[in-house]
């Protein structure tokens, strides 16, 4: 039986909130903060639901892509149930908040879509026999980060698996991390939660890169070592491992542990497992008591769990392995602990805190003050040297110059999705688009990124129809990443670029953002003043709505075009929400 992925609705009794007035002073800036309005109405969310014979996982991209509903179809047991009604609560960087499911987090703060509406995809392979993946994407606003998740769902399995790409899109270090979490859940020390206390829960399989467990939830790194690199795309993947059907008391001090093959439970009462996939051919190695080993074999098939009772046993159980598939060791009791927090990084400490005189100091006033570049020795700076240096080039016109850094950079780390966009851009600039495969690379590391989106549109015959591409939408849909995205392509100087991107995105959703960048950017680099005075009319007419300016650039903008048109009566209610 193949994979399946499809879309749906829930229908859910949901508190509202209430929209306060933006504040530039508010952690929810660049939105608006939220109050809960104490009422609630019913609303149809977006959700895509991945299943199989064995799992139905439901995730939901209107709420922030967390999943909210997972039912066991090996026992018919729900492991996550959704609410019946979304209750508000207050706090969080927006004031009220909802917690649902599992959520994707990004610390120190909180996400401010976690209640909001996250791009995504859905993906079936071809094969009859194939996976199923959902991608799902958000750009931070008020961060110069985005993430990138893929969830897969193999055919064959009960397990989910997760692959997390977070990408810091700034030069400089920023305080940031990455990982989930799932109200009301108690990790321990193997990465296992009960969610139905005593039947079953979620237990989390590291693959890629390790995972800490706090208060907070499951997080790649920790506050031991929070800073992420500048420039830096930190990816990891873990299976997430359902089991059911269990039965432990807390006085039989139940013991769990979770791979990719399954779940084994231990306790006094004797031995449980749980398998997430069929394996033929396995075998069960059990040590006792009295220092002996024993072997049986064991058909392990997707269903209840198997349990031996203590009595059962040839003796008390003291260990326990189960090799299966030509490979031993798919599940350990007992497990060694590992470490709890990643070590701290004396590197990234420099470059996040950087000493005066050293050269991390001197990057940093080159990047914040837009000086000379130093010559650095720093491994992990040398790539992104390159990239301002492409950066620099395109904004003075040198594109063979950019297209050249971008190639040095690519050399150092090929996993750099910026360093490839930008050589598509000088590509195109230059003429070679036609045999430029730079775009096809990045979409392999990233294909939700969507400044690679729009550059594909850039490269495409200006359409004669004026009804809005649908290849464009979920740009336009997020507006934030909208005005992100122009505001790329004005700092390279690709006035005319941004102006077509506008052109698109303002017949899905007009924004003043999007207006004031290329009024401003008519004004600055072109002679085109009618057409900037059309612009400042239209976003005049617009109400005043996120997003707001938060990216330098988007307040240069602001303050300077209140400058020039200081009897705009909106645009001076825009200069008021840029403090600095």
């Amino acid at each position: 039986m193949r994979a399946e992925i499809y879309e749906d609705l829930w229908e859910v009794e949901a508190e509202t909130f209430q929209t306060l007035p933006p504040d530039a002073g508010h952690s929810a800036y660049p939105y608006v903060p939220l109050a809960a309005s104490g009422a609630a109405q019913m609303v149809s969310l977006r959700t895509v639901v991945l299943e199989n014979q064995w799992t139905r996982i439901t995730v939901c991209p209107d709420l922030g892509g967390a999943i909210v509903a997972w039912h066991d179809l090996r026992t018919g047991e729900a492991i996550l149930t959704a609410p019946k009604r979304l209750a508000s609560t207050s706090g969080g960087v927006r004031g009220a908040t909802v917690a649902a499911g599992l959520q994707w987090r990004t610390w120190p703060d909180e996400r401010r879509l976690m209640t909001g509406r996250v791009d995504f995809r859905i993906h079936a392979d071809e094969d009859e026999a194939g996976a199923v993946s959902l991608f799902l994407h958000e750009v931070l606003a008020g961060v110069p980060a985005h993430w990138t998740a893929c969830l897969t769902l193999e055919p064959d399995s009960a397990a989910l698996r997760v692959e997390f790409r977070l990408q810091n899109l700034s030069l400089l270090a920023l305080r940031l991390d990455s990982g989930f979490s799932l109200a009301g859940a108690e990790w321990d020390a193997n990465l296992c939660s009960w969610l139905a206390p005593g039947t079953g829960g979620l237990g989390v399989v590291p693959q890629r890169g390790a995972m800490y467990a706090d208060d907070a939830g499951l997080r790649r790194r920790g506050d031991a070592q929070p800073w992420l690199a500048p420039g830096a795309v930190e990816a990891w993947s873990c299976l997430l491992v359902p089991y059911s059907g269990f039965a432990a008391s807390p006085e039989e001090r139940p013991q769990v542990v979770v791979g990719e093959a399954g779940v084994m439970m231990a306790s006094q009462a004797g031995l449980s497992f749980q398998t997430a996939k069929a394996y033929e051919a396995g075998r069960l190695l059990l040590g006792t008591a009295d220092g002996q080993t024993h072997t049986a074999p064991l058909a392990w098939q997707p269903g209840p769990p198997v349990v031996f009772r203590t009595e059962q046993l040839p003796g008390q159980p003291t260990a326990a392995r189960i090799d299966a598939a030509g490979q031993t060791g798919w599940l350990n009791w007992p497990v060694t602990p590992g470490p709890t927090s990643v070590s701290p990084s004396g590197a990234m400490a420099a470059l996040a805190e950087p000493a005066e005189g050293s050269e991390e100091a001197a990057w940093h006033a080159a990047i914040t003050s837009g000086q000379p570049l130093p010559d650095v020795t720093n491994p992990l700076l040398r790539p992104l040297a390159d990239l301002e240096t492409a950066r620099r080039a395109l904004a003075e016109g040198n594109d063979e110059a950019a297209a050249t850094a971008c190639q040095w950079c690519l050399a150092r780390t090929h996993d750099q999705v910026t360093a490839w966009w930008l050589h598509a851009i000088a590509q195109r600039r230059l003429g070679r688009a036609e045999e430029d495969e730079s775009l096809a690379h990045a979409m392999v590391l990233d294909p939700m990124d969507l400044r690679l989106r729009a550059e594909s549109f850039l490269r495409q015959p200006v359409a004669e129809s004026k009804e809005p591409l649908p290849f464009l939408r979920p740009l336009a849909a997020n507006a934030d990443a909208a005005v992100g995205v122009v505001g790329d392509y004005i700092a390279l100087r690709g006035t005319m670029d941004a102006a077509r991107l506008v052109d698109e995105l303002i017949r899905h959703r007009d924004l003043p953002m999007l207006r004031y960048l290329r009024a401003w950017s008519y004004l600055k680099f072109t002679r085109m003043e009618a057409e900037a005075m059309t612009d400042l009319r239209a976003a005049a007419a617009l109400p005043l709505d996120p997003p707001f300016p938060w990216r330098p650039l988007e307040k240069q903008i602001i303050r300077d075009l209140a400058e020039r048109f200081p009897d705009d009566a909106a645009l001076q209610s825009w200069r008021r929400l840029v403090l600095d």
